[in-house]
């Protein structure tokens, strides 16, 4: 005999992202406070950029960025492809409203970037770097 489930799925709960958040203290190599509004989204920017999608199982396919297959290409390909995957992958949070912005400077193996985050907290700039 199988169970019958008398839950009505028509009511599903879709859950945002928490903007209360741990702040990391990565120049300290620790945990410790709090942070909420713009700076837990630009924490989360950080964090998501910083995570090779696919790579990690805590983590669903739509976490992260790719960037391992641009290691030794082209920066001409590059370049473009990384601002895509960037919007790409920061898109999946909800809080972002818009990437703008995005500026990318090839210095021999490395390229660093730079985008401003539009958010529902307030605006920032990123800026970051990849090793070719």
């Amino acid at each position: 005999m199988l169970p019958t489930v008398d839950e009505d799925f028509d009511e599903i709960e879709e859950v945002e992202y928490q903007n209360k958040t741990y702040a990391l203290r990565v120049d300290e190599d620790r945990i410790g406070g709090y942070l909420d509004g713009v700076e837990a989204v630009r924490q989360a920017v950080y964090h998501a950029l910083n995570t090779e999608r696919y790579v990690h199982s805590i983590y669903d396919f739509d976490y992260g960025i790719e960037t391992r297959d641009l290691l030794g290409q082209d920066a001409g390909y590059v370049v473009p492809t990384l601002e895509r995957r960037i919007v790409e992958c920061l898109s999946e949070d909800e809080r972002i409203e818009e990437i703008n912005g995005f500026e990318a400077e090839v210095r021999k193996s490395k390229i660093t970037f730079s985008f401003n985050v539009v958010s529902i907290y307030g605006d920032f700039e990123y800026e970051g770097e990849v090793e070719e």
